[in-house]
């Protein structure tokens, strides 16, 4: 478990409240429900509106040390069923000053702003990935969404790492390695998907990252700032996380890093870097004959033999000891145009 490498993936919060964002906080500090048009449609809401949930403030566990069972808001007295609170009174009384209680029927409860968390983690259903935005015309029959790629490879490697996926298909998983700084290899067994994959990667472009460390190059890692919009919106690749605790404890809010927002260098198009591309060719029964005059793009092989499939019985044990004598003989093939 030590050595599994994991980066949460976080979606941005819908603009639309969802059913728990039920309130708003005006400008003027009047506090009420959202009505029915202003749920559905919270742009109607006047700048600077600030929607919340009213969230549970008490805890399960039996009270214990400095816990506390009852507190006094606003000249009423509020206790608990069972358990106690989540903060002990000093606590509660930093949450008091900070405008985060507030009163649900005849329970206290936290005040909790769906700007305090400006994302959500990202759970095992993804629906996103197959409809609206994110489908993409595909150039093989078995292609897959890079949304999909891009999602397994975050959320499981860092900038710097190799990647290995042993059905190359169109390419999809070294297109999305290369997009996003790591290392790739890919193989398939026919050339159909190879020369796709190739095609791909060859007029493909991508965005600059910035660096940390440029000597290190993607290793070093990617760089992450927190911006915002014009309308006060979370945009960059670090984001705050106001919890109870930290407003409770007086603590900075602590920050999340969204793997998939590093710093682009703008007016820098970079492409995809250098990469080889091996194949072996189909050989003739009898390896140890001297091939005869090469046929096009098929150094060393007689073009009248090539299609002949190999009898292994003859020659080689298995198709791994077939595969490492053709290599130990040609290593490199050339092609026309180098």
């Amino acid at each position: 478990r030590e050595r599994v490498r994991f980066r949460p993936v976080f979606l941005a919060k819908d603009r639309d409240p969802d059913a728990i964002y039920k309130y708003v906080q005006l400008p003027n500090g009047e506090e009420r429900t959202l009505t029915p048009s202003e749920f559905d449609d919270p742009d109607s809401l006047p700048p600077g509106a600030k929607l919340f949930a009213l969230d549970n403030l008490t805890s399960q566990r039996p009270a214990q040390g400095e816990d506390v069972r009852d507190f006094t808001f606003k000249g009423k007295k509020f206790s608990v069923g069972k358990g106690t609170f989540k903060t002990d009174e000093r606590g509660l009384t930093a949450l008091a000053g900070a405008n985060r209680l507030g009163v649900s029927g005849v329970t206290l409860r936290y005040k909790r702003f769906l700007e305090d968390f400006p994302v959500k983690a990202i759970t095992s259903v993804w629906n996103d990935t197959s409809t609206g935005s994110f489908t993409e015309a595909k150039s093989y029959v078995v292609q897959t969404s890079t949304k999909v790629i891009e999602r397994c490879l975050l959320m499981t490697t860092d900038p710097g790492d190799l990647v290995l996926d042993p059905t190359c298909g169109s390419g999809t998983t070294a297109y999305v390695a290369e997009q996003w700084g790591r290392r790739w290899i890919t193989c398939d067994t026919s050339r159909v998907p190879l020369a796709l994959a190739r095609q791909r990667l060859l007029t493909a472009t991508f965005d600059y990252y910035e660096l940390k460390e440029p000597a290190r190059g993607p290793r070093g890692g990617f760089v992450y700032k927190r911006r915002q919009n014009q309308k006060g919106e979370e945009v960059g690749g670090i984001v705050p996380h106001i919890t109870l605790k930290s407003i409770a404890n007086n603590e900075p809010a602590a920050e999340e890093i969204l793997v998939d927002r590093p710093e682009v260098q703008r007016g820098v198009v970079r492409v995809t870097g250098p990469f080889a591309f091996e194949a072996t060719l189909p050989v003739a029964h009898g390896l140890d004959d001297e091939p005869e005059t090469p046929g096009p793009g098929r150094v060393g092989v007689p073009p009248a033999k090539a299609c002949v499939p190999p009898d292994f019985s003859k020659n080689h044990r298995d198709h791994v000891e077939r595969m490492i004598d053709i290599l130990r003989r040609s290593p490199a093939l050339r092609l026309p145009g180098n």
